[in-house]
């Protein structure tokens, strides 16, 4: 085609900046060109491409960006964001002089990351401007130079330019030493062994470390989630629960410090001694205690009550910074997490007193859920709560009896009883079996297509919405591994179920 009409180009780049295909997207009017998110980005994901460059012509040689030109630039980008592809820049090339570019990166009409400096050759080697199909799939370098991070590196021993020098170019990478290697992967955070061929592997133990005489490098993402963490950390931001269920999963050696909550419920249990509350018929529970602090165990010397008498003399002479809490007195706890086994110990007037169920979910009690309605059987009238079969049958609730229409369970422990929907349905089971994990068991088989799935459907000439691409990619995200930070936060608390046995129901129960 000749340059006497508008067209609009893609160039698709994987992880390491290099052009792995291009598309004519568009060729339109003297003036115009349309162009629709789907098309640009249909092939980005077939591509599995990381990034996305925009160009198209001016056949005016006028370089000035139209209204237009920025509304789909704007629009595309937010796809993109959707999607997982970042555009890394629009090109405006001159129609008549091609040597004539203008980039909307270098004049700050997009945002872009600031790892990338603006493109100043475009594509006219690797696309041709005449915007011809390459028949060829050689992988190319697009000339996109990396400028120095603006925040600090995981090791400040090592520059990006260090890392270039060595051989290895990929953005995405942040070097390291083996020294700093060694530390991150004691934090859990997934450490690659770098090479000069531009290759890498991941390391699984510490004996990798120990036996790669190169660099290694951590992904960006992973850093900048951690960088993330800390400064939450640091503003006190982390929801108490978060930080419980992070000191939970440490594999460090590490201490938490729990005290009552405040208000006038728990004025009985303050201060008092454990021999004391038990006589009086009261528990020590956790839902009763609010997590308070947390700090790793810099040497442990082996004596568990030598580490709980140190740290009782310095919350009562030298509060660290960051810690909220009273002085430590009696009624506290102090939770010890040493060599990833976890005790917990109550602050007593005379010394600590183990406490092995305090960590302990407490016992889901059918009351606690009630939804206000009752339901009617030949047997009576029984109020139904929101618990599963497999919860009422832990809370020690055997199975009784079904309504008329079996879209009920009676469920009882011998005294009171209670009714529970029956989920035991032709659907639940097929979701069960077929629902992807991402969706909801709702009564409703509502999976997505996968990305594979769409790629198909391009392929056969199909078309494509781009919400089922925007979901297929996310879900195809999640099922990768995440950094450690994201796993910590989205992992929920484990459950230790108890070995209750229902007792069987064989008498008249409460109504």
């Amino acid at each position: 085609m000749g340059y006497d009409k508008e067209a609009f180009v893609v160039a698709f780049l994987n992880t390491k900046n290099r052009v792995i295909d291009h598309e004519v997207v568009s060729v339109g009017t003297i003036n115009s060109s349309i162009v629709h998110p789907r098309e640009v980005f249909r092939n980005a994901i077939i591509n599995k491409a990381n990034s996305v460059i925009l160009c198209h012509n001016h056949p005016s040689g006028d370089l000035t960006p139209s209204a237009e030109d920025i509304s789909i630039t704007e629009r595309l980008k937010e796809t993109g964001n959707l999607l997982g592809i970042r555009v890394l820049d629009h090109l405006i090339i001159n129609g008549i002089n091609m040597s004539e570019i203008y980039s909307f990166k270098t004049h700050g009409v997009l945002e872009t990351p600031k790892t990338y400096n603006t493109a100043k050759s475009v594509l006219n080697e690797e696309t041709d401007y005449n915007f011809t199909k390459a028949t060829n799939k050689q992988s190319v370098v697009f000339n996109v130079p990396m400028q120095e991070h603006d925040y600090p590196l995981p090791d400040p021993d090592i520059s990006i330019a260090d890392r270039n020098s060595y051989g290895y170019l990929n953005d995405e990478m942040l070097p390291l030493s083996q020294e700093r290697a060694a530390e991150l992967f004691e934090q859990d955070l997934t450490v690659y062994m770098l090479y000069e061929d531009d290759t890498e592997a991941m390391a699984f133990d510490r004996e990798d470390i120990d036996n790669h005489s190169g660099l290694f490098g951590i992904e960006k993402n992973d850093w900048t989630a951690l960088q993330d963490y800390e400064e939450l950390k640091g503003d006190g931001r982390l929801s108490p629960e978060i930080q419980e269920q992070l000191f939970l999963e440490s594999t460090k050696n590490a201490f938490a410090i729990y005290q009552l909550k405040s208000g006038e419920e728990y004025r009985d249990y303050r201060f008092e001694g454990l021999e004391r509350l038990q006589n009086a018929g009261l528990e020590v529970t956790h839902e009763n205690y609010d997590f308070i602090y947390t700090a790793s165990i810099a040497d442990f010397n082996g004596s568990v009550n030598s580490t709980l008498n140190q740290l009782y003399e310095q919350f009562n002479i030298n509060h660290p910074t960051g810690f909220t809490g009273h002085s430590m007195s009696v009624s506290d706890i102090i939770v010890l997490k040493i060599n990833d086994v976890v005790s917990s110990h109550y602050v007593d007037r005379f010394g600590f007193q183990e406490l092995p169920q305090f960590l302990e979910p407490a016992p889901l009690v059918p009351d606690h859920f009630l939804t206000g309605e009752r339901i009617d059987t030949p047997r009576g009238c029984f109020s139904l709560t929101s618990m599963t079969k497999e919860q009422m049958a832990a809370a020690g609730y055997g199975y009784h009896h079904s309504s008329d229409d079996g879209n009920y369970h009676i469920m009882g422990n011998g005294t009171r009883a209670f009714a529970i929907k029956n989920e035991d349905s032709y659907l639940r089971t097929a979701e069960i079996s077929t629902e992807q994990n991402f969706n909801k068991i709702d009564g409703i088989l509502n999976n997505q297509p996968t990305v594979a799935e769409l790629e198909e459907t391009v392929k056969s000439g199909g078309t494509i919405s781009l919400l089922d691409l925007a979901n297929a990619v996310q879900a195809e995200k999640r099922e990768k591994r995440t950094s450690v930070v994201e796993q910590l936060k989205s992992k929920p608390p484990q459950e230790k179920e108890k070995s209750k046995k229902a007792p069987s129901v064989d008498a008249e129960m409460e109504r």
